[in-house]
């Protein structure tokens, strides 16, 4: 119940803002849902459905939900995650496509991203696991702002598809156009953009707690971690890319964990996306182990997401597979 009522505020609070975004087309017109990077708060928990991060542009709202299809053998139930890029979000406006090519610190308030997550806790059920994170992108050669010709085309589709007002308006009136169907133009996009060489880095730092009781004080917080990580993207082309992480937790009651993976990823043009990962815990008993995940559209802007991945069983070095389902909703597009 505390669960949903969290996750309601955080959607809640969201939702009021996001039309303040939705009013500057310069902010979305150039976003797809494509490479939508994983939650930072998810992380934080250690509940994401994968281990080895991307590096991927941030996109104004992300919604995820998961659920661990075995509970119990882990601290992790079901659970949500907000994720959100907080100056397009209030309304964040670019005076030109030029001024965000120009301006690093433009593209870096852009593409700065928090999260909040809560999962339930299958072992202690008074108690939930609650991560906050933040996520900055250094650079994005897939990032349509940054990218030429990718901008132009997208640009041409979107504003070929609008006819000009009759007589070219009249002073004081409002006149209302059919929006063009841009489903041709985004698939272009995406296929144009699988296409592509190039690379992507991005950094993130995320903190997680279990909170017992149904009250938030300092007394009721416990198991404090905080998880730094580093992760970047080379793609090759043809919709396959290579990605490369480091990751460090570190707490004041366990040992610190200092993780790299890596992960080859391949994504075609309609979005179904398929991933296999290898990480190795330097500290760790069971040093070596991976994982594999895909994400698939369900309806629009909606994709099911599913993992499998090979993950320490709770109070035992012993490893256990970890099934997972989730939906992510997208609302950038």
């Amino acid at each position: 119940m505390r669960q949903i009522l969290i996750a309601g505020v955080l959607s809640f609070i969201v939702f009021s803002f996001s039309p303040l975004a939705a009013q500057d087309t310069s902010a979305y017109r150039y976003i797809l849902n494509y490479d939508v990077p994983l939650s930072p708060g998810l992380t934080a928990i250690g509940a994401s459905q994968a281990s080895v991060q991307w590096g991927s542009a941030a996109k104004p709202v992300v919604v995820h939900i998961l659920s661990d299809l075995l509970q119990g053998s882990t601290a992790f139930g079901p659970g949500i995650a907000i994720d959100f890029s907080p100056y397009t979000l209030f309304g964040g406006r670019f005076k030109s496509v030029n001024n965000y090519r120009e301006s690093t610190l433009l593209r870096m308030l852009a593409n700065t991203q928090l999260s909040f997550a809560t999962t339930s806790n299958s072992l202690d059920t008074s108690s939930l696991n609650v991560g906050i994170g933040a996520r900055l992108v250094l650079w994005d050669d897939h990032d349509l702002l940054q990218n030429k010709q990718l901008g132009q085309d997208v640009d041409k589709a979107l504003s070929s598809g609008a006819p000009p007002p009759p007589n070219g308006g009249t002073d004081g009136e409002a006149t209302v156009v059919d929006a063009p169907d841009l489903t041709a133009a985004y698939a272009n996009a995406r296929q144009r953009v699988a296409d592509t060489k190039g690379s992507s880095m991005a950094i993130g730092y995320g903190f997680g707690a279990i909170l017992k009781g149904s009250s938030l004080s300092s007394d009721s917080i416990f198991d404090e971690r905080h998880t730094v990580w580093v992760g970047g993207t080379y793609w090759f082309g043809k919709g396959l890319n290579g990605n490369l992480m480091y990751q460090g937790r570190f707490s004041d009651t366990g040992k610190p964990s200092n993780v790299i993976g890596i992960s080859l990823r391949t994504t075609v043009p309609s979005s179904v996306s398929f991933a296999a990962e290898l990480v190795y815990e330097f500290e760790g008993d069971q040093k070596l182990r991976g994982g594999v995940n895909a994400e698939f559209p369900a309806v629009q802007n909606i994709n099911v997401t599913a993992s499998l991945m090979l993950e320490p069983k709770a109070g035992s070095d012993a490893l256990r597979l970890k099934p997972q389902v989730g939906l992510l909703w997208n609302m950038s597009e």
